[in-house]
């Protein structure tokens, strides 16, 4: 039996995986496409391929360059993944084979794809070297390839439970295909980060729990990562996204609060916490605008109001005492708060008058 490929993006057929793999926990920006063919390849029986030109696109910038963190020997090294292995070399490896799928993907079909990543191994290692990588390069990429077709059969999950089972049917894939310890030197630290950050949106989002409860929570999860992974936990560097977090972990404790001054001294305290001073200012200075604007229409409201009732003036005497009023509170914008103030008379009436139709 025969079995056709399909065409895939200039993602390649690993960003398949990692398309579902971020709807289902949070993002994938697009890349740049080439002038070429690609075929999703299925290292069953039978290598072709089925032409869609939808697969064609075109792009201005050209294929990027090979990673160099890999030092290409001049002699043996028959240890070559052992010892990339010890060093903890995996993301560069990765980085090395997502390069050679994407610059060797425009083929016809999966052997063709395997013979042109081989020949380049062989152009530019020692042969000990380039066998070692192929060997773990072969595995890989039949594992994403299969991952791939797998995972577009599978719904996106919808909630913890789900996205925790997720994860494990994907690892598990990958170590039936690979075994265990090249499934975690090669994935460990991203499924590790995957799961980190999961539990952290977990903790930070309940609300039912207290600032002082979550921080403990936290603090506890960041201990857990550093005792399982003996890495720093993948916190986020930027301050805006640190405020927005702390803003949420203390949600409950500032809806509690007795006063709105209290609640704004203890914002103003994370702000100073997380931001630079002069994010802090500018963030004041922004809130004051709309706070006074608040209030001049908040007052303007109640004049207005008064206005309206005042039963000795006539149609024409309001409408002229409005207009003044207006001219006092808004200055420049008067007339914008007239037109403002028009359209939403105007969309009264004919919510009035449908409800009186029915």
């Amino acid at each position: 039996m025969r079995i056709f490929f399909r065409h895939v993006p200039r993602l390649g057929w690993i960003g398949i995986f990692f398309l579902i793999m971020t709807a289902a926990i949070l993002y994938l920006y697009p890349q740049g496409k080439e002038e070429k063919k690609i075929i999703h390849a299925n290292p069953s029986s039978g290598h072709e391929i089925s032409e869609d030109p939808r697969s064609e696109t075109f792009s201005p910038l050209p294929p990027p360059p090979p990673p160099v963190f890999l030092e290409k020997k001049d002699e043996s090294s028959p240890d070559l993944m052992a010892d990339l292995m010890d060093q903890k070399k995996g993301e560069e490896v990765r980085a090395l084979f997502a390069w050679m799928t994407q610059e060797f993907g425009q083929v016809a079909d999966y052997v063709e794809h395997m013979d042109a990543v081989r020949a380049w191994l062989f152009e530019n290692y020692d042969n000990e070297s380039a066998e070692a990588i192929l060997a773990v390069y072969d595995s890989y990429i039949q594992s994403e390839m299969d991952l791939a077709d797998y995972l577009t059969m599978q719904k996106v999950p919808q909630n913890r439970e789900e996205r925790l089972a997720f994860w494990e049917d994907v690892r598990n894939f990958r170590i039936a295909h690979m075994g265990e310890t090249h499934t975690e030197w090669l994935f460990g630290k991203e499924m590790a980060e995957g799961r980190y950050r999961m539990d952290r949106v977990e903790i930070v989002s309940n609300p039912d729990m207290s600032a002082r409860e979550k921080l403990h929570a936290l603090q506890d999860l960041d201990n857990n990562y550093r005792l399982e992974r003996d890495d720093p936990p993948p916190l986020s560097r930027n301050p805006y996204q640190q405020y927005r977090e702390l803003l949420e972990v203390h949600k409950l404790d500032l809806a509690h609060m007795a006063s709105d001054a209290e609640r704004q001294e203890r914002i103003r305290a994370l702000r100073q916490e997380t931001l630079p001073e002069e994010a802090v200012l500018r963030m004041e200075a922004v809130e004051q605008e709309i706070h006074t604007k608040r209030e001049r229409e908040e007052k303007y409201r109640e004049k207005r109001e008064a206005l309206l009732r005042d039963s000795s003036l006539h149609a024409e005497e309001k409408q002229e005492k409005l207009n003044i009023l207006q001219d006092q509170f808004f200055g420049e914008d008067a007339e914008s708060m007239r037109r403002r103030e028009r359209i939403a008379a105007a969309l009264q009436e004919r919510m009035d008058a449908s409800e009186q139709k029915k």
